[in-house]
């Protein structure tokens, strides 16, 4: 009993570290799409993020 709800502990702290692992993944996707349709949409832009290295 006490090992089964250890495992199952451990489960479900797995599961959430990849549910975390993946929103990150779609926040920094949508963050990229996002900055590379502004940049089209800027006739001249001086460089967004990814453009001058994360350079502040």
């Amino acid at each position: 009993m006490f090992h089964d709800h250890f495992k199952l502990k451990q489960q479900v702290r797995y599961e959430l570290k990849l549910k975390q692992k993946m929103k990150k993944k779609i926040h920094f996707k949508h963050t990229f799409i996002f900055l590379l349709e502004l940049a089209s949409k800027m006739p001249f832009h001086k460089g967004c993020f990814p453009c001058r290295g994360a350079k502040f």
